[in-house]
C-alpha cells in the first residue's frame, strides 16, 4: 500500500512505525525531461522560467506547463514577472508557499 502525505502531517491510524520515503524535489535533469514529456513542451525563456518557478516540483511543472499553454493560445505569456493564473497552478503557488518556498 501506498500513501502520500505533505512533510509534518500526521495521518490518523498510522502509528509513527509505518516505514517512510521523503522525497525531494527533482534535479535539474529530471525536471527537464517531465517537462519534454508534454505534447507541447515548452521551449527557450518559458522552459527556464518555468524550470526556476517549479524549483524542482513535478506538480508545479505540470501545471505551469498547462498554463503557458492555455495562455498561449490566447495571447503570449509576459516575458517578465509571475507566469500566468489559473485555478490549478494558483493551488499549487499556496502549497509551495506554505511550506516556505517563494509562491512568486
Amino acid at each position: 500500500m501506498l500513501i502520500a502525505a505533505r512533510v509534518g502531517e500526521h495521518l490518523r491510524g498510522f502509528d509513527r512505525h509505518v516505514p517512510t520515503l521523503t522525497l525531494g524535489p527533482l534535479d535539474g535533469a529530471a525536471a527537464g525531461r517531465l517537462l519534454d514529456l508534454r505534447s507541447q513542451p515548452p521551449t527557450g525563456r518559458m522552459r527556464s522560467r518555468i524550470l526556476d518557478e517549479a524549483d524542482g516540483n513535478p506538480l508545479a511543472l505540470t501545471e505551469l506547463t498547462r498554463a503557458v499553454t492555455v495562455r498561449e493560445a490566447d495571447t503570449k505569456p509576459p516575458s517578465t514577472g509571475p507566469l500566468p493564473q489559473w485555478p490549478g497552478n494558483c493551488k499549487v503557488r499556496g502549497a509551495m508557499s506554505s511550506r516556505g518556498r517563494p509562491a512568486r
